[in-house]
């Protein structure tokens, strides 16, 4: 997943129904880094945002699992790992 690394760090990413197949529709995520650590593994930085606050519990739940995924535009096979969520806010 080397151009989409790169892909992230040149025009970063807005997902506008981030893993709806998990959290149904409503997330959006906005991809603002990435660092590839191995040659089959990145990891992103990114900002979700959902107005249904289960949906955040879920993604941060470390205990979420999540299916594999195809990825047509890089021909590829990926799954997420658990996210690290480091802040969260909610509207005043």
């Amino acid at each position: 997943m080397k151009a989409d690394c790169e892909n992230i760090n040149l025009n970063k990413k807005l997902a506008a129904d981030f893993r709806s197949d998990v959290f149904g529709p409503g997330v959006k995520g906005f991809f603002h880094r990435c660092e590839r650590v191995a040659w089959d593994t990145n990891t992103y930085w990114f900002t979700i945002s959902s107005a249904d606050r289960s949906q955040i519990d879920e993604l941060c739940d470390p205990d979420t699992e999540y299916p594999i995924v195809y990825d047509e535009q890089h021909n590829t096979y990926w799954l997420d790992e658990p996210f690290t969520c480091t802040r969260r806010a909610a509207p005043a």
